[in-house]
């Protein structure tokens, strides 16, 4: 009796793949495999196993006319400035586009280069003095000398 090589995991994955390519969606892939192989998953253990082959299927952005058009319709149709994050919603949810957030500020710098600035990744910025100059050393002295302590003043004290 020949003993069969590949585990139960491999011929999940094997199938995995092969309804994959047939174009299923994750609850089409969990249930034909289950019906047709006899290993039934849920469908979250289905898109697990699906996410560690690589098999995610995020679409396809729109074409980049498509989006250029979309982008340049928004920004002159309104008189108040939307930043970036409001147009990538906008043409997600009005006009149905795929776009990644890279793609909508890389033309907004193009298409409106005066206004568009690349997103800030720490809002609080600290000052760094690299050369002990006298602006610089003016500057610290007058930050050290604010009194940042409070002085409670009591009643006998303003009394006498």
């Amino acid at each position: 009796m020949m003993m069969n090589s590949k585990t139960l995991m491999d011929r999940y994955h094997e199938a995995l793949k092969s309804h994959y390519k047939k174009g299923m969606n994750t609850k089409e892939i969990a249930a034909s495999i289950g019906v047709t192989h006899g290993i039934w998953r849920s469908v979250r253990t289905t898109q697990r196993h699906l996410n560690k082959l690589g098999l995610v299927n995020k679409g396809v952005e729109s074409s980049l006319d498509t989006i250029i058009f979309a982008i340049k319709e928004i920004i002159y149709s309104s008189d108040e400035y939307q930043g970036y994050v409001a147009i990538w919603k906008t043409l997600r949810k009005e006009f149905g586009l795929l776009v990644r957030r890279k793609t909508v500020i890389d033309i907004l710098s193009i298409i409106d280069a005066g206004r568009a600035t690349r997103p800030r990744r720490t809002r609080i910025k600290r000052r760094v003095h690299r050369e002990a100059n006298e602006e610089n050393q003016l500057q610290l002295q007058n930050y050290l000398e604010i009194d940042t302590v409070p002085i409670w003043v009591t009643e006998k004290e303003t009394a006498g």
